[in-house]
């Protein structure tokens, strides 16, 4: 599942922005698609125009109501039809999501936690930005908790040893799913907002999946520029761009 909208407040219309002749949701399809068949990959939208851009290269897609406050919100109505196991989420900012940790996430899926999140190590200056995501793991390699800003009052640096940058790509059991989204935004969902916290605000056990690359989110206009660099010059990104070019 691909939940998208237009009305990014950091960076707007950001999903339909265009990197290398391609709109970003077209870059993150694409990408899932070197991995899932297409039957399997759903883009959730309310926005008419990213559901004709969409269906114009080849996606599928079910149009949702608006006013759903993230992408968990909209899976959770585009469940009702499906009835899926597991849901896969991958958000449609995620631009250089390398298809290789799609499958360490297919891979990782069992019955024995609630939700799997992709994790990945923290890059210089991720703790103090609070456009990056981070979390704290637990020795089991569940996550603990989340945040934006260091809240950590200890300076100790092996407490970097237990925190990661969060992905946009994470998996969720179906009866999860309903529970969570079958409650209101919960308070540190709702003030965080980081849509993940849910689970753990309802007791649901999310596992860190760790993979090794670091990869740039897309929140503001500096990150899109500088993912332009990257998709031109990291050799990983060219080869990756070059399998659904």
């Amino acid at each position: 599942m691909i939940p998208a909208r237009l009305e990014s407040k950091r960076l707007p219309g950001k999903v339909l922005t265009k990197f290398s002749g391609k709109p970003m949701i077209e870059h993150v399809w694409s990408r899932a698609n070197l991995v899932l068949k297409n039957n399997n990959i759903i883009i959730a939208t309310d926005n008419t125009k990213i559901a004709q851009t969409s269906k114009d290269f080849g996606a599928q897609v079910l149009l949702t109501k608006k006013n759903h406050q993230n992408g968990l919100s909209r899976i959770g109505e585009v469940s009702n039809k499906l009835k899926w196991d597991f849901y896969i989420v991958l958000q449609a900012d995620e631009l250089l999501i390398e298809p290789s940790s799609i499958v360490r996430l297919l891979k990782s899926i069992n019955s024995k936690s609630d939700a799997f999140n992709i994790v990945t190590d923290l890059s210089e200056g991720d703790m103090q930005n609070r456009n990056v995501v981070k979390c704290t793991l637990a020795r089991n390699k569940q996550i603990i908790t989340f945040f934006r800003k260091n809240w950590y009052s200890t300076l100790n640096p092996s407490m970097f040893n237990i925190t990661r940058k969060l992905c946009g790509l994470y998996a969720v059991s179906h009866d999860s799913l309903k529970l969570v989204t079958s409650y209101r935004n919960q308070n540190l969902e709702k003030y965080e907002k980081i849509e993940q916290f849910k689970f753990l605000e309802l007791n649901q056990k999310i596992q860190a999946i760790e993979v090794a690359n670091s990869y740039l989110s897309i929140n503001t206009l500096k990150d899109a520029s500088e993912a332009k660099k990257i998709l031109s010059e990291d050799n990983l990104q060219k080869k990756i761009l070059k399998l659904y070019s």
